[in-house]
């Protein structure tokens, strides 16, 4: 999988506008190191959450992109094990890692799932 593309973390979320009037409240989210990357959110109900959700993604995808590389070693640490029982554990351990490189690989706009 290639690089990042986004802007790098860390991300912050935070109220900018209160709720008033019938107009719902705003969020916005800056990124730490990139001031000109500012994002504001003005949608009800769930604004607050999809900020803070937001606002998490660059760490999100950080523990994706960990949590695949620990399942594909302990795919190949089961394989060589060279029983039935580490088969299945190397085939679980694949599995999860290629659910997780297709997520990441959709977060960064690439086509397929495969290894990094």
């Amino acid at each position: 999988m290639s690089g990042v593309k986004h802007t790098p973390g860390r991300w912050t979320a935070h109220k900018t506008i209160e709720a008033h009037d019938g107009m719902p409240e705003c969020w916005q989210i800056d990124a730490e190191h990139d001031a000109v990357c500012t994002t504001q959110f003005c949608y009800a109900p769930n604004t607050e959450a999809n900020a803070r959700l937001i606002a998490a993604a660059p760490d999100l995808l950080e523990a994706c992109v960990e949590a695949a590389k620990t399942f594909r070693r302990y795919e190949v640490l089961h394989l060589d094990k060279g029983t039935v029982d580490g088969a299945q554990k190397a085939a679980a351990n694949a599995s999860q890692a290629k659910s997780l490189e297709a997520t990441i690989a959709r977060a960064r706009g690439e086509q397929d799932g495969g290894g990094e």
